[in-house]
C-alpha cells in the first residue's frame, strides 16, 4: 500500500479550510485527496464532505478504488 509523500503529507497538514493539491499525472492526487477524506471522517465522524469529479464514470473507475486502498 502507498504511503502519503512529503508534498502530501504537507498538504494535508495545512489549517485552511479550503485547499488545492495541483500536480501532474501520477503525483498521487487522488490519493491525498482520498486521504484527506478519510482524515476527515476520523476526525468529524458526524460531519458530512464531498469528492467531485467531471463524470460519475472518473468517480467509479478512479476514485471509489483508490478510497478502498485508502480505507
Amino acid at each position: 500500500m502507498p504511503t502519503l509523500n512529503v508534498p502530501q503529507a504537507k498538504f494535508l497538514a495545512l489549517p485552511h479550510k479550503f485547499c488545492g493539491f495541483v500536480a501532474g499525472f501520477g503525483s498521487g492526487k487522488t490519493w491525498v485527496g482520498c486521504s484527506g477524506l478519510a482524515q476527515h471522517a476520523w476526525e468529524w465522524p458526524r460531519i458530512n464532505a464531498g469528492y467531485f469529479a467531471p463524470t460519475y464514470a472518473q468517480i467509479r473507475d478512479i476514485f471509489y478504488p483508490t478510497m478502498e486502498e485508502v480505507a
